[in-house]
């Protein structure tokens, strides 16, 4: 088993693919530090602790947003799409002729998911290390009007006790997001014959999840413990974010999605017919 996982993360780290998303999220990630460069200059934000604008918290301008956007094709970009690769190129026949089909799909999907927390978390990491070159490392002051971290948001008493845990915890809930965007593109590829198209379904699954929440809003009121939320995944993707998301909120969200697409995952793979 575990020599199929090596023999994956090999061809992961061998990908161009995953090279070009590695490449496009450093970009992105660099050019909302610029804005945050040009903000620091012209307010003199000399005294403001770092972790108020790191996009783990909270997107302050239009490069963060555009990065939360384009993030489920990031991620996905990856390695997920390789299952469809394998299927339409037939080289899943060659490897299943040599191991077992479960020791395959497995391998798969455990270096799959790995490679979409990679994007993400790696993303998250590289911006609060540039931000640490130029914002101090207070720790936050409730009430202090920089940050709106209240009692309904991901941790937020964390965030204000012990922000190096926050981090953490940010880090891996973020890994896990970036895994379970890449998990929709992979099951995609077990049912779909276009690789170039896979990437793309995690971000239309995404956009299609906004709308369809916006409207269950508008009818309905969506309470938990006595609080409203929002159930847009788009909004669960930073911390402060404008919505009300409690830490179990985020991380059932994410189950589901990880758990759905494991199980038609497993499911599709039972059944394919390599040949």
């Amino acid at each position: 088993m575990w020599a199929m996982v090596k023999f994956e993360w090999n061809r992961l780290w061998r990908s161009r693919s995953m090279h070009i998303a590695l490449i496009a999220v450093s970009v992105i990630i660099i050019a909302d530090f610029v804005e945050c460069m040009r903000i620091f200059r012209e307010n003199n934000n000399s005294e403001r602790s770092l972790y108020y604008s790191w996009l783990g918290v909270n997107c302050e301008f239009y490069t963060g947003r555009y990065f939360f956007m384009i993030l489920p094709i990031l991620t996905s970009l990856g390695y997920s799409w390789s299952a469809c690769h394998d299927r339409v190129s037939g080289y899943i026949n060659q490897i299943i002729t040599r191991t077992s089909r479960f020791k395959y799909f497995s391998a798969k999907f455990i270096v799959s998911f790995i490679s979409g927390g990679i994007v993400f978390a790696g993303a998250l990491m590289l911006h609060i290390m540039m931000l640490a070159t130029m914002y101090p490392n207070k720790e936050p002051i409730p009430g202090d009007l920089n940050s709106f971290m209240d009692p309904f948001r991901f941790c937020s008493t964390i965030f204000y006790t012990n922000t190096y845990l926050f981090v953490l915890i940010w880090l891996l809930t973020a890994f896990a997001w970036g895994g379970a965007m890449a998990a929709i593109c992979l099951v995609t590829g077990m049912i779909l014959k276009k690789p170039a198209v896979t990437p793309i379904v995690p971000f239309i699954v995404f956009t299609c999840q906004e709308i369809l929440a916006a409207f269950a809003q508008q009818k309905y009121r969506i309470m938990l413990k006595g609080t409203y939320l929002s159930i847009s995944w788009n909004e669960m993707l930073y911390a402060d974010s404008y919505s009300r998301n409690p830490e179990d909120f985020v991380w059932g969200n994410i189950a589901v999605i990880i758990i759905v697409a494991a199980i038609i995952y497993s499911l599709r793979g039972k059944k394919y017919e390599c040949l």
